[in-house]
């Protein structure tokens, strides 16, 4: 029996109106090209993985074959198609809750800050994203009336044309990304619907707030400067006021109706008001003042006549109390080492610049209603916060802007709570206070950089004993801590069942909970307002629950289980050997060429094939992501299980800290699920299509040993044969989305083969792209 969600129909309508647009313009021979293709790659499905590598071989040699512009129109059908799949579920996901909307909404409690970066890993255009946001509101009207049943004509006739549309378009960013377009596609999700829900959850009692980094993360980006976050806050205050006027325009016809001179006349004022504040200037903080006077002024004389206020103007006034400076607030970065520098300088730097230019914009205002907060990356000392708190006083004076340390590497987070408790002593200004409540201390802590250089498993240990010393540490000095987890979809990047990681923080630090939404979450979080609802209920009423933890024993036994893991995946990652098989079996050498974003995919003064220290995490992910065969969320703990399990009284240890401990089990269950996501047989595919060193071949060996090791450890620990027990459905999803992923992979190949072996095909570097991106979308969370 399946276990699949029913959209096989949404599924299959889409491909035949997909099959017809190829047809259109490339002709009947063109789609049975495509169909060739896709039932060649389906004969993966259920063989042994030698027998399924060797038909990846076939396949990448019909791909050969093609000419180039086939290649082209062929790697973008498959790509297409899978964000139609991704489409169908997110519609199927959004009408199901859509069908709760009549049962009682719970009041809601808790403070969840969404913190909005930019990292597009699944290299999409907006106006395909824009494309896609349509068709998933056509099919969300298709499954309202049942998934079984057969599409209304005209239902049928739109998603006929916008498919052809997106045809047209094509789906992949096909230029560089500038730090205007990243604003645009976070403005972008802010659509009327979506920002309707967020207001409608924040009066149901959720303390809902939203930051961004983009326009502000100078750590590391050129092009980053005063002039790209003056820019992030004109573009966000265009979507903000277009969302504002919309419902004036709907107040402005009831007052009409009623014929009062002085509600009209305050009418008058707040869209003089409104009028002022349409560009974003020095002074703005004095403008946006008198809107909001005028605003609550009109809604105090609406409620006396009325006794109540119509929806748009109570949305008018909860926009303002969201977004009081009506923009995007920005949260600046710089690494620790630029502050040492400028402070050894007497200088101010460009953070500096932009950091006065928010100040002249805020002025008259509240400056953090522009900017709020100064993120310190690679934070390793107090000197390091003492040197970004001299420069900030020197720019814009004491205590205007919280200033917060990220602590993003192992030693870094052990010597964290020394550092704080230091800060803290010398009552450094880097607390914000709200009167009558415990002062504030926000603390960044980073997942990526740490997972990069000690493996997942021991990341997560690392973070877990920081938070519980860093409370203690707050607790001593009567701060209130606040944790902003710098995580993303992917598990090296702290993704996961929240719940789950929820059991491992300390209670204080569910107060106030705080977290980036990183690159192609953001489209998938903010996909529908039913989506983003679920989404958010879910981190709220989770964060107040309390659950089991392990025992002393335990912990002691998950500790050693960290340590010979991260010691076994250091090995790995400081290996030469490693790093040439980075540099020939993986897109890790090619990705200058990929339109990530705006930022730079290395660090300042590294190249490619350098070291890992060099390659940003979302780039190191994204390598083994589209090899299918995702190393940097397993490698290592696989040795450490096999190690401890030779000894029953630590084996037996950890199957009840597997049973009690909610976090470990959740990190089990992600293991299932990341060795459920690759695929051995590509991997097998792109090492023995792309690797030229014979004595690389070894390094594909290691990688597959240690995959088997941790897929013993899922079986232990859960007493279960298939990886993902606890869903089965996603078993069978993988297996049909696997093999629709098998075209791209191997045109992936077969451009990286080019290019490795430099042989000028045309349209090579645009293939790669289409083909990653392809592979992105269908495999998710790729960074």
């Amino acid at each position: 029996m399946s276990h699949i969600p029913p959209i096989h129909q949404q599924v299959n309508v889409c491909a035949t109106l997909l099959g017809e647009a190829i047809a259109h313009t490339h002709g009947k021979e063109a789609l049975a090209l495509v169909e060739s293709l896709r039932k060649q790659a389906a004969q993966t499905r259920g063989v042994k993985e030698e027998e399924a590598t060797k038909l990846l071989f076939g396949l990448l040699a019909e791909i050969e074959a093609l000419s180039p512009e086939q290649s082209l129109w062929v790697a973008k059908a498959f790509s297409i198609y899978l964000a139609l799949m991704n489409a169908c579920e997110n519609a199927y996901r959004t009408s199901r809750l859509k069908a709760t909307l009549g049962q009682e909404a719970p009041p809601l409690s808790g403070c969840l800050i969404y913190v909005l970066t930019a990292h597009p890993t699944e290299i999409r255009s907006a106006p395909s994203i824009s494309l896609l946001r349509r068709i998933t509101a056509v099919l969300v009207g298709w499954f309202s009336r049942g998934a079984d049943t057969p599409p209304l004509p005209d239902e049928k006739r739109e998603l006929s044309a916008l498919i052809r549309l997106m045809w047209q378009m094509g789906i992949h960013k096909d230029s560089p990304v500038t730090p205007a377009e990243e604003v645009d596609h976070i403005a972008g999700q802010f659509s009327d619907a979506i920002l309707c829900e967020i207001l409608s959850l924040r009066r149901r009692g959720a303390d809902l707030r939203f930051r961004t980094w983009v326009g502000g993360d100078k750590d590391g980006h050129p092009g980053i400067n005063a002039a790209t976050l003056h820019t992030s806050f004109r573009r966000t205050r265009q979507r903000f006021y277009r969302f504002f006027e919309n419902r004036l325009v709907s107040i402005k016809k009831d007052i009409r109706q009623l014929g009062n001179e002085r509600i009209s006349h305050t009418l008058k004022q707040v869209e003089r008001a409104l009028l002022d504040v349409r560009h974003v200037t020095s002074g703005d903080g004095i403008r946006m003042n008198t809107l909001r006077r005028t605003v609550e002024s009109l809604c105090e004389q609406m409620e006396a006549l009325l006794g109540d206020l119509p929806l748009a103007l109570v949305e008018m006034l909860d926009l303002l109390n969201l977004f009081p400076g009506m923009v995007l607030p920005v949260e600046l970065r710089e690494e620790s080492t630029v502050f040492l520098h400028l402070q050894k300088k007497n200088a101010i730097g460009t953070i500096g610049r932009m950091l006065r230019k928010a100040q002249q914009v805020a002025e008259g205002g509240d400056l953090r209603h522009y900017v709020q907060g100064l993120i310190i990356s690679m934070s390793r000392s107090a000197a390091d916060i003492e040197a970004a708190v001299d420069v900030v006083n020197r720019t814009i004076g004491k205590g205007k802007i919280p200033i917060v340390p990220l602590f993003e590497r192992g030693q870094d987070l052990d010597e964290a709570p020394k550092t704080v408790d230091s800060l803290l002593q010398n009552q450094l200004p880097i607390i914000s206070r709200v009167p009558g409540k415990p002062p504030n201390l926000e603390i960044m802590l980073g997942y990526s950089d740490t997972a990069k250089r000690m493996g997942a498993f021991a990341s997560r240990r690392r973070i877990f004993h920081a938070m519980h010393e860093l409370t203690g540490v707050c607790k001593k000095h009567n701060v209130n801590p606040i944790f902003f987890h710098g995580a993303g979809g992917s598990v090296t990047r702290g993704g996961g069942s929240i719940e789950e990681q929820f059991a491992a923080w300390p209670k204080q630090a569910r107060q106030i909970i705080k977290l980036t939404v990183q690159g192609e979450m953001v489209a998938r979080t903010m996909a529908t307002p039913e989506i983003f609802r679920r989404s958010t209920e879910r981190l709220l009423l989770c964060a107040k629950k309390l659950t089991a933890r392990s025992t002393t024993l335990q912990r002691t036994i998950l500790d050693e289980l960290a340590r010979i893991s991260a010691e076994t995946f250091e090995n790995l990652v400081n290996d030469k050997q490693f790093l040439g098989f980075m540099n020939q079996a993986t897109p890790y050498p090619d990705l200058w060429l990929l339109y990530l974003g705006s930022r730079p995919s290395h660090r300042p003064g590294k190249n490619a094939s350098a070291d890992l220290g060099s390659l940003r995490a979302i780039p190191w992910v994204l390598c083994f992501t589209q090899g299918r065969f995702l190393v940097p969320s397993w490698y290592g703990i696989g040795t450490a299980f096999d190690q401890l399990r030779k000894d029953p009284q630590k084996l037996s240890a950890l199957k009840q800290a597997f049973v009690s401990d909610m976090a470990f089990k959740g990190f089990v269950k992600l293991m299932g699920f990341s060795l459920a996501k690759g695929d051995r047989a590509v991997f097998s595919f792109f090492a023995d299509a792309l690797i030229t060193e014979p004595g690389l071949k070894a390094v594909k060996e290691k990688l597959l040993e240690e995959e088997k090791r941790v897929s013993e450890m899922v079986a232990t620990l859960s007493g279960e044969d298939s990886l993902l027990w606890f869903r089965p459905w996603l078993s069978e999803s993988i297996l049909l989305r696997g093999s629709t992923i098998h075209p791209l992979s191997a045109f992936e190949v077969a451009a990286m083969r080019n290019r490795r072996r430099n042989i000028q095909r045309p349209h090579n570097d645009e293939l790669l792209r289409i083909a990653i991106a392809g592979v992105a979308i269908g495999m998710l969370t790729t960074g």
